[in-house]
């Protein structure tokens, strides 16, 4: 490893967006790590009057869980020295932490980090679920509801991903207390569904959130931002509305950001039956009739941790 060039790594965020990767980011990614690592540092520093949460809501494959795994490497390297401790979780192990994992070690993986032997890469994986980077760490801990979750604290941050899957009351039980010593940072990603979902309660808080403090906390990026640098993911998404309709609920909500009402009247029932049907077709055929009433009914995802919508609600990257 170069020292001298992991230390101007550390020091400058815009150096580490743009030079580190093969591909770098886009603007509205770099924006929003960039705000994310100040809520780090603010945290850090005792700047903070209290743990902010800071909603991270992004159409479908517009690359906002990269985002998410490009700021923890950096994060962790820039407290390599000083230390600290992150916590990252979703709703279950497989699909949504592996996945994460998965991005999480490719981002680590870059020539840059690599030593003269691999006990001397600047990151090390611990037991399969700690990312080291010297004295700095983020554990990965599955918000189901069997998994175990005592003991871990978070002085850095707490990251939830595909929040909008997530219990809100395990959520709260179980996670926000990891910050209780430390006042450090939530950053909640996701996609919009329903409007009873953890992402989009958040959602509505830290809009209301930012007006008081001045400061922002929610990012949303529809699929038309994403376009404007991504000349691909346009025309793509382009079609998928020719396909299904810019009002059918998947492109609504996963492309749009609107949440559907969980009250099941935000569309009427054509849209809701295309719905059901989309997804019979993609995911389930077998099971299309289960899919097709959980929706047509509105798909109100149950008041318990044991009932979520992944069954329904498409899983985002």
């Amino acid at each position: 490893m170069n020292a001298r060039l992991l230390e101007k790594l550390a020091a400058d965020p815009a150096f580490w967006y743009s030079r580190v990767y093969a591909t770098p980011c886009y603007p509205w990614q770099v924006e929003m790590a960039t705000a994310m690592e100040a809520f780090v540092d603010d945290a850090r520093n005792g700047r903070l009057e209290r743990s902010e949460e800071i909603v991270g809501i992004a159409a479908r494959q517009s690359g906002k869980n990269e985002t998410l795994a490009r700021f923890i490497a950096r994060i962790l390297m820039k407290n390599r020295r000083r230390g600290g401790s992150g916590v990252l979780t979703g709703p279950s192990w497989t699909p949504t932490l592996g996945i994460s994992k998965d991005r999480l070690k490719t981002v680590t993986q870059r020539p840059i980090f690599a030593g003269d032997r691999p006990s001397n890469h600047a990151f090390q994986w611990e037991d399969g679920r700690h990312l080291r980077c010297g004295q700095a760490k983020v554990t990965l801990v599955s918000a189901e509801p069997t998994a175990n979750k005592d003991g871990h604290t978070a002085s850095l941050f707490l990251a939830v991903d595909e929040s909008q899957d997530v219990c809100g009351a395990a959520y709260q039980r179980n996670f926000r207390p990891m910050l209780s010593t430390s006042g450090a940072p939530t950053f909640l990603f996701g996609s919009a569904w329903s409007n009873d979902t953890l992402l989009e309660q958040k959602r509505q808080q830290a809009r209301e959130r930012q007006k008081k403090i001045g400061r922002k906390l929610l990012w949303e990026v529809p699929w038309w931002v994403v376009s404007e640098t991504n000349a691909a993911y346009g025309k793509h998404v382009e079609g998928e509305k020719a396909l299904i309709g810019e009002d059918h609920p998947i492109f609504a909500s996963q492309y749009c950001l609107r949440a559907i009402d969980s009250g099941g009247r935000l569309f009427d029932e054509r849209p809701l039956r295309r719905c059901a049907a989309t997804i019979s077709a993609i995911s389930n055929p077998a099971k299309g009739a289960t899919t097709s009433r959980a929706l047509t009914s509105a798909g109100a995802p149950s008041k318990t941790c044991n009932s979520r919508w992944p069954s329904t609600a498409p899983t985002s990257t």
